[in-house]
């Protein structure tokens, strides 16, 4: 909606018929939105672009009249460093040509749409890195404990097995049996554990009350003395 807001915006500074952003793939997602947002309908060269996506603009640069557009076009590359987001294609009225001040506005906008599409787009990609990394912090938690203790426990039971296939005394068999429950109770433990932990939210009280209930769960459940001691003041 802002961005469209802008796009109108810029299309009543310029006297512009209509203004299109054409955005790529990536930019597309980032916003999840259509591939072209155009104020007054697509302009006449929207086709065109489509067919130069392959090439990228390093300057803006103006088309004149053609068969295809019986006006001036303006295209401008939107793009910050190496991340580019799209074209800006700009269609003036027919018989108004394009004046140097309109090009320079009509940059700036394009850098400004350009900042603010790759930052979302990367904040987006942070959130992805940071969604992997955790989900790999639980696997590596469910190995270091629920696999482990699983393994143990299909040890037990392919003895509680033999024995049984044996006819073994029956205190081996009880032996067996009360270490397979032994594990099992461990595993149930670690699974609440687990649980407990990848559930920690930070609530609207801030960060320093969600970290002190933190600690004095993990103290409880563990019968140990946390002590805290932060500056946590200092930070926003």
């Amino acid at each position: 909606t802002s961005l469209r807001h802008g796009l109108g915006l810029l299309e009543t500074m310029l006297g512009a018929r209509t203004v299109a952003l054409c955005l790529n793939d990536a930019a597309r997602q980032a916003l999840s939105t259509q591939a072209v947002l155009a104020t007054h309908g697509d302009p006449a060269l929207t086709e065109q672009l489509k067919t130069e996506q392959g090439t990228r603009a390093v300057s803006a640069r103006i088309i004149p009249p053609n068969a295809r557009c019986k006006a001036f076009s303006l295209l401008v590359p939107v793009c910050r460093s190496e991340d580019d987001v799209g074209t800006l294609l700009i269609e003036f009225p027919a018989g108004t040509g394009v004046e140097y001040p309109n090009i320079s506005i009509a940059e700036c906008f394009a850098h400004l749409a350009a900042l603010a599409i790759s930052s979302l787009s990367r904040s987006q990609e942070e959130r992805r890195v940071a969604l992997l990394e955790e989900r790999n912090a639980i696997a590596g938690e469910l190995h270091d404990s629920l696999a482990q203790s699983l393994a143990f426990m299909k040890i037990q039971v392919a003895q509680l097995q033999r024995g049984l296939e044996r006819s073994a005394q029956p205190d081996e068999v009880a032996h067996a049996a009360r270490e397979l429950r032994e594990g099992l109770s461990s595993a149930y433990r670690e699974v609440r554990e687990l649980i407990a932990a990848f559930r920690v939210r930070m609530g609207s009280e801030g960060l320093l009350v969600a970290v002190r209930d933190t600690v004095e769960e993990f103290s409880q459940r563990g019968a140990l003395d946390i002590h805290l001691q932060h500056d946590l003041g200092r930070c926003q």
